[in-house]
């Protein structure tokens, strides 16, 4: 009798739904959708836009990353910069929370980019180990993507000199650039 009594408890245990929490739902949504959402993201920062300065030019992109460590690759100092612009800003809590942006990274399967994910024709992957990158007017390596519900983390450094981070909300299915700090700081900051 006692042994169908315990039969009975584990049954029941395992028949109970899981309760996930919203962080939880988002940490395994990104996880799952990791690398298309890179590849989103990189469609929409690099696009075209007919106001920027350098319309003509287009972009060249490092093909190696190192996104599984996207969270460390962050310099602490530009997020925690980044993160006092958004709270002065007004965006919500869940994007000051720095926690909640360690949590954000999913596994890329390949430590190289791929070009037929990339649907604009402005933006190029090389691979640094080739070319000439001094050639190029902007070449740049991507350090660091990490998701956080509808915004993200770009950190990027053009010629390992020039570091930025930056922040996107995405809207109406497009990621917006919503801040951006870089280091050194520049002219009219």
């Amino acid at each position: 009798m006692k042994y169908l009594l315990f039969l009975i408890i584990i049954i029941i245990q395992d028949c109970k739904p899981e309760h996930q929490t919203s962080d939880e739902n988002n940490l395994k949504e990104v996880q799952i959708n990791y690398e298309s959402n890179v590849y989103k993201l990189l469609n929409d920062a690099y696009k075209r836009n007919p106001k920027a300065p350098y319309i003509g030019e287009d972009a060249y992109i490092n093909i190696y990353h190192d996104l599984n460590n996207s969270y460390d690759n962050i310099d602490q100092n530009l997020l925690n910069d980044l993160l006092k612009q958004a709270k002065s800003e007004g965006r919500p809590g869940y994007v000051l929370d720095k926690t909640k942006w360690a949590n954000g990274i999913g596994q890329f399967k390949k430590n190289k980019f791929a070009q037929h994910e990339i649907e604009i024709p402005n933006l190029h992957f090389k691979d640094s180990t080739i070319v000439d990158v001094k050639k190029f007017t902007f070449f740049t390596n991507i350090d660091g993507v990490i998701f956080n519900n509808d915004y993200a983390l770009l950190a990027t450094n053009l010629y390992e000199s020039l570091f930025f981070l930056s922040l996107y909300k995405l809207e109406d299915g497009i990621y917006k650039s919503v801040g951006r700090v870089n280091y050194p700081p520049s002219a009219d900051e």
